[in-house]
């Protein structure tokens, strides 16, 4: 079993062991996946034991027991799932089901330690010294097809939140800002019908909050919009804009956009992480000689940062302009969002909300989730996406056509898009948006088209995102 520490530098022995041999030549290599896991235990559904901080602490010490107790304090109708949890045993997901739990096991990513989405699992690859196209995808069967009324929505509806569902936001509000411990806490909630409601607490009210892996959803937004406007072709293969990518001359920029293109996240290098600096494009392909790939092209799901920080440099190639500006032009300028932009690598970061530690620079993560905002921004930014003002229709219902299982039942990965089917009394709950995390810092963004309801929450500290916004959607009326 792999083991997992909370900190994005710790590393067990077997994981300095392993990241220490040299490889031996052969004709075919097995790796458990991932390699060099860094892992951070945190409460997912409710907040058992009071604070999703101090069960994330508690339990960042010791590999998963789906037997322990936990007990809820925090009243929460649905239980979302997160791109960060997997558990190693389907039984141990339906122990927690049963027993109105879940826990999330995020694992440390982005360019320092951006958190979302990562296995912390056993599973063994057997990957080819030499790989050969076109590649059958090996994996679990993706997600049956989301009906195309999932993924549409109408922007200029009002949302329709009554005067009670305002009173229990409030409180809502209140419960997880106190349970999450959080430094300061953004959230907001949009449903057709009426006035949206947004809430903010702990920092100025002109300071922005970190989204951390939500920003995907940009930069997957960016790459469908040059596809859009047939600047390019999703079958493109990276090494037509990168050169020395181990098998670039098999990926496609689709490979990179749903994470099966085989690469290395190289924030899990232990070099990368003791480094306070970004990796430039030369020191990211020699990472990821050095580490080698996990699969071949197209077999296999495994998230990785590393394919985010190469649709950057398309993005730059095609248009001529820095990813940052390229963003800006090509997504957030057809938003009517009024508060939400794309870090420019020196942004000074004077607007943000400080991250309850000081250990990662946002500006830093850039095409692997570089978006700051306050929670009514990117709620609005998510309307114009699902309505078809950023990108056409068929680009977004594209984005959430082909749909890997990141793991466990419940969690899928579609075009820098994550579908969430949430475990209720009932059955599930489909979300559609992105969840985000660094260490200091937690998001998510999602759409409930149950509800025709959006959520956004993005807080300072370790507490969880998902628990607080599923708090809040339990305010709403059935």
């Amino acid at each position: 079993m792999i083991q997992c520490r909370i900190h994005s530098h710790g590393q067990t022995q077997d994981q300095r062991r392993q990241e220490n041999a040299p490889e031996e030549a052969g004709q075919v290599e097995v790796r458990n996946t991932p390699k060099t896991p860094t892992c951070r235990k945190a409460n997912f559904g409710s907040f058992p034991g009071g604070s999703p901080v101090r069960f994330a602490r508690q339990n960042a010490r010791h590999s998963w027991n789906p037997g322990r107790k936990m007990r809820n304090v925090a009243v929460a109708t649905q239980r979302p799932l997160h791109g960060g949890i997997l558990f190693s045993q389907p039984s141990q997901m339906r122990h927690l089901i049963m027993h109105g739990h879940l826990a999330k096991v995020m694992l440390a990513v982005g360019v320092a330690g951006l958190a979302v989405a990562v296995a912390c699992t056993s599973q063994t690859l057997v990957v080819p010294a030499t790989c050969s196209g076109p590649a059958t995808y090996a994996g679990p069967s993706l997600r049956d097809p989301l009906p195309k009324s999932s993924v549409t929505l109408n922007s200029a509806a009002q949302s329709g939140l009554s005067q009670t569902e305002v009173s229990r936001l409030a409180a809502n509000f209140d419960t997880a800002f106190r349970a999450t411990k959080a430094r300061s806490m953004t959230a907001a909630i949009w449903q057709e019908g009426g006035s949206p409601w947004a809430h903010q607490e702990g920092s100025d009210a002109e300071q922005l909050h970190y989204w951390a892996s939500v920003g995907k959803i940009v930069t997957a937004a960016a790459i469908l919009r040059l596809q859009a406007d047939g600047r390019l072709s999703l079958d493109t293969l990276i090494s037509d804009y990168v050169s020395g990518v181990p098998n670039g001359d098999l990926i496609t920029l689709q490979m990179l956009l749903n994470h099966t293109s085989g690469l290395f996240s190289a924030n899990e290098d232990a070099q990368v992480r003791k480094s306070s600096t970004a990796l430039d494009l030369p020191d990211l392909i020699d990472v990821l000689n050095r580490r080698g790939s996990y699969a071949c092209p197209g077999t296999y799901w495994r998230y990785s940062n590393s394919g985010y920080t190469l649709l950057a440099v398309v993005l730059e190639e095609i248009t001529g302009k820095s990813y940052h500006q390229a963003a800006t032009d090509l997504v957030l300028s057809r938003s009517r969002a009024p508060r939400i932009r794309v870090l420019a690598p020196d942004d000074p970061l004077a607007d943000l909300a400080p991250l309850a530690t000081d250990q990662f620079n946002p500006a830093h993560a850039q095409a692997a989730g570089g978006v700051v905002a306050d929670a009514g921004s990117m709620a609005i930014f998510l309307q114009d996406l699902f309505a078809g003002d950023i990108l056409p229709a068929a680009q977004v219902a594209e984005m959430f056509h082909d749909l890997y299982p990141m793991a466990d039942p419940g969690l899928w990965y579609g075009l820098g898009v994550m579908a969430y089917d949430v475990p209720t009394a009932e059955g599930a709950t489909l979300w559609l948006g992105h969840s985000g995390g660094v260490e200091g810092a937690q998001a998510v963004a999602a759409y409930v088209p149950s509800r025709r309801a959006i959520v956004t929450v993005a807080l300072a500290g370790d507490g969880s995102a998902e628990a607080s916004a599923n708090l809040l959607l339990s305010a709403l009326d059935d």
